[in-house]
């Protein structure tokens, strides 16, 4: 990319770039050619989260369209089946994972978990013993929620950019690494992390759905996909694998009979959907990382 345009009065320099630049306003660093900055500020924030927003929407109406029961953000107690309600469900799965809020969370779960198998003189006390505990999650504590449910696959999105700042140098060990010896299969670290810190947020959400699957009360353990892309048109694992897994419904509707691409033949059908889904998620990339610039300029601006 060019260096943003700048005026001289208001141009700084750093031996480090070979152009002058216009520092940000909020924390003094430059607004550099490659927008690295513009991706990490908390000012394009806003414009971050609509990208995700978009990709999560998208990926929502073509899975309703391959007629597969989806839902948007879904209520974490709707997931579970309602077994908990709302209340012990913000308790249980809080949205920031403290120590505090941590510890608060194994209060609450192991005494939803242990008033079924208290005598019935003791179950009482245990519920309102519950019920305190309940009562005293903050107020402003936000339960989890996931991005999408399609069928038994729950989806996290995640949007980054794998040259900010703070992971330049990790990723451009791993591109020289993988220049000399090539890998199938591999994710550029912040790609990788990015989906790590996501299964780690929602594993307590899995390991309960998991164990309602032990004690037969559902029929189905869920898949949880992390699906993270990055700013320069990168696809994690899992968000391949999902995007997989709806070209082979296309397939399979196709033969029932279904019109969901041009053409009638399953593979082909399948193949030209694919690549649909991959193509609208990086045309939207795009479009939604040059909003992120416009963000950082109104706000180099303001």
């Amino acid at each position: 990319m060019l260096p943003p345009p700048v005026l001289q009065s208001e141009a700084e320099s750093r031996p480090e770039l070979d152009y002058r630049y216009k520092p940000c306003p909020i924390h003094g660093k430059p607004i550099d050619a490659t927008g690295d900055h513009a991706a990490a500020c908390p000012t394009t924030r806003g414009a971050i989260y609509r990208v995700h927003n978009r990709i999560r929407n998208y990926l929502g109406r073509e899975a309703q369209r391959l007629q597969l029961d989806t839902q948007v953000e879904p209520q974490t107690a709707s997931l579970l089946l309602q077994q908990f309600s709302p209340e012990q469900c913000r308790a249980m799965f809080p949205k920031n994972s403290t120590r505090n809020t941590r510890s608060h969370a194994k209060l609450v779960a192991d005494a939803l978990d242990e008033i079924p198998h208290l005598p019935a003189e003791q179950r009482d006390a245990a519920t309102r013993k519950l019920t305190k505990l309940i009562e005293q999650t903050p107020a402003n504590e936000t339960g989890l929620r996931i991005d999408l449910a399609i069928g038994d696959a729950w989806i996290d999105v995640g949007v980054t950019h794998p040259t900010k700042q703070s992971t330049r140098d990790k990723t451009l060990r791993f591109l020289t690494a993988e220049a000399h010896s090539p890998q199938n299969e591999l994710e550029t670290p912040p790609v990788a992390d990015y989906g790590k810190k996501k299964h780690d947020k929602y594993q307590p959400l899995i390991n309960r759905a998991r164990l309602q699957k032990q004690q037969r009360k559902r029929k189905t353990e869920p898949t949880f996909y992390a699906a993270i892309f990055s700013h320069l048109g990168e696809f994690s694992t899992q968000a391949l694998r999902l995007i997989e897994s709806l070209a082979l419904r296309t397939r399979t509707l196709t033969q029932a009979g279904c019109q969901i691409t041009h053409t009638q033949i399953p593979t082909r059908a399948s193949a030209e959907h694919r690549n649909q889904l991959k193509d609208a998620i990086v045309a939207t990339l795009v479009e939604g990382y040059g909003h992120v610039l416009e963000a950082m300029d109104c706000t180099a601006a303001a």
